[in-house]
This record gives C-alpha cells, sequence and structure tokens, in this order.
C-alpha cells in the first residue's frame, strides 16, 4: 500500500483529479495528500485488515475541507 494513486474529489468548486501518498507503519497509516495544488499531509490512519481510515484537514487559501 505504500504507494500514490489517482484519486477525484467532487468539491463545491467541481470535480479535482489529484493524488494521494500511502505510508504504511505495521497499522499505522500516514501520507500526503496532493489537492488543488496544496500538499496536506495526515498521520495517525489505522489499518484493520482490508479496511483503513485516516483523518485531516485540506488546506486551501479560500476554503478549509474536512475529510
Amino acid at each position: 500500500m505504500n504507494e500514490n494513486y489517482n484519486i477525484t474529489i467532487q468539491s463545491p468548486m467541481g470535480v479535482e483529479k489529484d493524488t494521494i501518498t500511502f505510508v504504511v507503519d505495521g497499522d499505522v497509516l500516514s501520507g500526503l495528500l496532493n489537492i488543488m495544488g496544496e500538499k496536506n499531509d495526515f498521520s495517525n490512519g489505522k489499518l484493520n485488515g482490508n479496511e483503513f481510515e485516516f483523518s485531516g484537514k485540506i488546506k486551501k487559501l479560500i476554503k478549509k475541507y474536512h475529510i
């Protein structure tokens, strides 16, 4: 899972095609979300079998989005 992935996000400004990088260390997930020209890191995500979860804030000059 330590890879880059292409993602599509529906935002109030329209559809954004961006990337996310996942880094796995045991059952801990962290990484970098590249969205709307900004790099947003996240940490303390969790892995459980084939499922994962993480949270963070997407920072953009005009607005903040929660993921």
